[in-house]
């Protein structure tokens, strides 16, 4: 059966960065209501997407860079691998309690020994992975590459899409720098919160196109991995 990447999204879900709720809805219109309208069910939905499975772009951290809908939607379609950092050793980073742990080329090339050769599109997660009340990967423990990697990833790889189950590519606490994101951004697209945390190493093939939302940073994303058998094709 495919996995489906994206937690379900819930009214009231905590958001992760201080913007309140990640999900909110309004009623438009109700079954026979007596308003003007059609008699339908139809609401308004509010989605702050760094809190749930989102995809992002250079936009993010530049202005004037590639907008959700400029990327090809190529890049978050295809063949890809995912890979697991097995036993990680957290480290304590700041005061908050947050611990991190910072994955270099050496480290990324041992987990890709199980998951077989890198795809053009790597999602990348840790085992065991801490998971919050609702399923997510903990923002507590911050997963994210040290810059030897992400260099590696681009420059060597070409890599197209990369994908985190942490809430971003980055941890750098008291910094407005975001030197991961601006690596990865020179030719990837990044997906972050993916639920992958019951997928296997292994190649998969990923359909996880985001909403065409023109001129945005980001947009919400449920990707679909598939396995060799299921996909049917090479």
């Amino acid at each position: 059966m495919p996995h489906f990447l994206c937690r379900p999204i819930a009214v009231g879900l905590r958001g992760l960065w201080g913007e309140g709720p990640a999900y909110e809805r309004e009623n438009i219109f109700a079954y026979g209501a007596q308003t003007p309208g059609p008699p339908v069910h139809y609401d308004e939905h509010k989605l702050r997407p760094h809190s749930i499975c989102h995809a992002e772009t250079m936009k993010h951290i530049q202005k004037g860079g590639t907008a959700i809908h400029e990327v090809s939607l190529s890049a978050f379609v295809g063949w890809s691998t995912v890979a697991k950092i097995r036993n990680p050793k957290w480290q304590q980073a700041d005061d908050s309690g947050t611990s991190v742990v910072r994955v270099g080329r050496e480290s990324l090339e041992h987990a890709l020994l199980e998951s077989g050769p890198l795809c053009e599109r790597l999602l990348l997660s840790c085992d065991p992975l801490p998971l919050d009340s609702e399923g997510y990967h903990d923002s507590k423990f911050a997963l994210v590459l040290e810059v030897d990697a992400a260099e590696w990833l681009i420059e060597e790889k070409k890599l197209r899409l990369f994908g985190t189950s942490f809430k971003s590519v980055d941890f750098q606490p008291g910094s407005s720098e975001r030197p991961i994101h601006s690596i990865l951004f020179r030719s990837a697209a990044v997906l972050e919160l993916l639920d992958v945390h019951a997928v296997a190493p292994g190649r998969y093939y990923l359909v996880a196109p985001p909403l065409p939302l023109v001129g945005a940073s980001e947009a919400p994303v449920v990707p679909v991995l598939f396995s060799e058998k299921e996909w049917g094709g090479s």
